[in-house]
């Protein structure tokens, strides 16, 4: 994180405010997708919004087919938990290492997740709308605190076949070095996530 933010503070000098699209007609799909076009926070960022979100969501999944209140069997989220709160409603809990660009730290969220939806179609995943906070602690002072603004739903249509292919809503994300603000930036979502669009230097 050390690297994205250095280049982050040089780009600040250039322009006080940067807005960029994930734009690709073959980008139309999260749950495991790592094509990114965008600034590196906006690759941190989307990072988030993909392969941390959808695994959660994935986890969840399965342990609601398992009968599971925790992760017990091979996870990016070893021990992650997930309490039941109303109906089709869960609080899914993680502290741990996680892995972004490539470096792993501590990470630790929460999601409130509310399934909108079963599969349908050839799709394999539920339709979900979630509530993130959560935080990620680096080296040298840098932390990250991103949460979605709202919620933000991520649906899986009749054809989608890996993931999720319409996503709504809006993440946040702070960065901070020993306390002091480096950086805010914003990823919103309006269907097609390839179409997400990325705003820095709030």
């Amino acid at each position: 994180m050390k690297k994205i933010l250095y280049i982050l503070c040089a780009a600040l000098a250039v322009s006080a405010c940067y807005k960029g699209s994930f734009r690709d007609d073959s980008y139309n799909v999260l749950g495991g997708s790592y094509r990114y076009f965008s600034s590196p926070a906006g690759e941190y960022l989307m990072t988030i919004a993909d392969q941390l979100v959808t695994g959660a969501l994935g986890e969840l999944e399965t342990a609601i087919d398992k009968g599971a209140g925790s992760v017990t069997w091979a996870s990016l989220f070893p021990g992650m938990t997930f309490t039941p709160a109303l109906e089709n409603q869960w609080l899914i809990t993680y502290d741990g290492p996680f892995t972004i660009q490539g470096n792993s730290y501590r990470t630790s969220f929460q999601i409130m997740a509310t399934r909108e939806s079963l599969p349908v179609g050839v799709s394999s995943h539920s339709s979900w709308s979630i509530q993130l906070d959560g935080s990620r602690t680096e080296r040298e002072g840098y932390m990250c605190q991103y949460q979605s603004v709202g919620e933000v739903r991520y649906v899986a249509e009749e054809d989608a076949t890996l993931g999720w292919n319409k996503v709504y809503g809006k993440f946040s994300m702070l960065v901070t070095r020993s306390g002091q603000k480096v950086d805010n930036c914003v990823l919103t979502f309006s269907g097609f996530p390839g179409e997400a669009q990325f705003i820095r230097g709030l």
